[in-house]
Formats: structure tokens, sequence, C-alpha cells
């Protein structure tokens, strides 16, 4: 058996788009001739740019995403995907857009990453006794 490598164990993302550019040309799309001519002239640095390529290679025990249900700029199953090549899970908020989940889910947003940082594993899982309503596991 390989062993840990990591000095971490444990993670949270909030927000967190799987492509820079991809982000960038949902928010900005004026800029959409830049992100096209950087994807087709800089192949290999816009493949490295991408964070699904390097999600899998997190050596993390634990790891959640947390994600705004409405942000305009990472759709909710690009996150899903994320968080499942990271081995992690992602929890969206509703009602929140992008950089908001804290905003309008604080108490959540900080039991989850107690929950996480914690390793509570069944607290996490189940939300049995954490006060989570706007909380919802995809």
């Amino acid at each position: 058996m390989l062993a840990r490598t990591s000095i971490f164990d444990s993670a949270m993302f909030e927000d967190v788009s799987p492509h820079p550019l991809e982000w960038a040309e949902r928010m900005v799309p004026a800029g959409r001739p830049c992100y096209r001519f950087f994807r087709a002239a800089f192949r290999r640095s816009y493949r490295f740019l991408d964070a699904r390529a390097h999600a899998a290679a997190f050596d993390l025990l634990r790891c959640t995403y947390i994600a705004g249900r409405e942000d305009p700029g990472i759709p909710s199953d690009a996150s899903q995907e994320l968080a499942q090549r990271s081995g992690g899970r992602l929890h969206l908020i509703p009602g929140a857009g992008h950089l908001e989940a804290i905003k309008v889910a604080r108490r959540e947003v900080i039991a989850l990453a107690l929950s996480t940082f914690a390793g509570d594993r069944d607290r996490l899982a189940s939300h049995r006794d954490l006060p989570i309503q706007a909380v919802h596991s995809a």
C-alpha cells in the first residue's frame, strides 16, 4: 500500500470553477475571442488550467465543495464533477450566487466546514443534528 504524501487530511472549497477560462467565458462573454485564441494557441497550458485533470491527485481523506446553486459562472453539474473526481462531496446552497454561500447560509457552511475538518463523516452525511435546512447534497 502506498503511503499518503499530503500533510493535509481535509479541505473545503467554495465556488471552484473547473476551468478559469470556461468561467470567464460565461461571466465575460465579450472576451470569448481571447479565450478561444488562448485555447488554440496554448493547448497544453489550457489543459493544465483544468482543475478536473488535477482533482483525482488530491491526497485527502475528506473534501467538501460548497457552491451557490444560482452561480452564473459555475454550473452545478461542473461542481459535481469536480467533487466526484477529487473524492469529495458537493453541497449546493439554494439562493446563493458566486461566493455568496457564506452570506446566505453562514451557520450551515461553518457546520459543514467543522464536520469536514473534524472528520465526522456521519454528521456530514446525515446532517441529523446540524441546523441545516438550506444545504442539499447533490
